[in-house]
């Protein structure tokens, strides 16, 4: 997949594109993406999608910056779309004066004369340009002006409701992992970085890994205790994960998450790691004792275990 963060580097070859945030790269922006390539085939053109960074919510300030979280950051949003075989991938930096740019011109300007794109596919409420245009009449009009033909898309749905990353960061956000994963069509993952804790697992017998998450606007899910699959050096490890504050040890309110590896030993300090979150077993508890707390995660362990049993790794 070509890569185009400056737009005045794209070849002049026509294609067949969509265009979206795609947080997540789920289940949904998949149909889509099916459809993208089918409608290429037909016309013998290349597939592009074309996405925004910074997203829009961050450059805009809409919301309470410390409370804007994504599923996916845009380092884990192109290795997913580059999964589904899409051979141009197109990044809008999103800016305050791009932010201004109205419907007709971001089409006429962007798709038209720096990606010429001979087809776009949206779906049924997409919006365009500042004034948020969502008028398919008016869209269709505007593409007609700009030599480029546009068609709608239905959204997919999944047990009779609507895939959305919004529904997914929902779920994630009230530990409803399953449900989240089901959505997304893979397990949602957190990408960090081994950091120094105070080894209090250690005394306890349940030695973890501090983990830093690598992107200060990914989602972290709902306080509590979770069955993971760790990568490390592309292999994968069972175990298990406490999101949280840590109440029995410390006063603090800062978010912590503690990893621990199930038969392993081997030293991880700086390493890199993806954890892939499979399901909450518990939320967050306050104990009165380390002993109650181990005693507890040697319970979490047993439950833990039974969940992954279905992953041979």
């Amino acid at each position: 997949m070509r890569i185009y963060r400056d737009l005045n580097k794209i070849e002049e070859e026509e294609c067949v594109a969509t265009i979206g945030i795609f947080d997540g790269v789920h289940n949904g922006h998949k149909h889509l993406f099916s459809e993208l390539k089918q409608k290429a085939k037909e016309l013998n053109k290349e597939t592009a999608v074309i996405t925004f960074w910074p997203h829009p919510k961050i450059v805009l300030q809409k919301d309470n910056s410390s409370e804007i979280r994504f599923l996916t950051t845009i380092e884990e949003k192109i290795d997913l779309i580059d999964n589904f075989g899409i051979d141009n991938l197109y990044i809008i930096p999103f800016t305050q004066d791009f932010a201004k740019i109205s419907a007709f011109d971001f089409m006429y300007q962007y798709l038209f004369q720096k990606m010429h794109i001979s087809h776009l596919i949206i779906g049924h409420n997409q919006t365009i340009g500042n004034e948020r245009e969502r008028n398919l009449d008016n869209i269709k009009e505007y593409s007609t002006k700009c030599n480029f033909s546009v068609s709608t898309i239905d959204s997919k749905l999944l047990n009779d409701k609507k895939i959305s990353s919004s529904k997914i960061r929902e779920y994630i956000s009230n530990g409803e992992i399953e449900l989240a994963n089901e959505f997304l069509g893979y397990n949602f993952f957190i990408n960090g970085t081994v950091v120094h804790g105070d080894q209090i697992g250690r005394k306890i017998d349940f030695p973890t890994a501090n983990v830093r998450v690598n992107h200060p606007y990914k989602l972290i899910p709902q306080q509590g205790v979770y069955a993971v699959l760790v990568k490390i050096n592309g292999i994968a490890h069972k175990g298990m994960m406490n999101v949280g504050t840590r109440p029995t040890v410390t006063k603090s309110t800062e978010v912590v998450l503690e990893v621990n590896l199930f038969d392993f030993n081997e030293e991880i300090y700086r390493d890199n790691i993806s954890i892939e979150l499979i399901k909450q077993i518990r939320t967050e508890k306050h104990f009165n004792s380390l002993q109650e707390l181990k005693d507890q995660l040697i319970n979490d362990k047993i439950i833990i275990t039974e969940v992954l049993n279905n992953y041979n790794l």
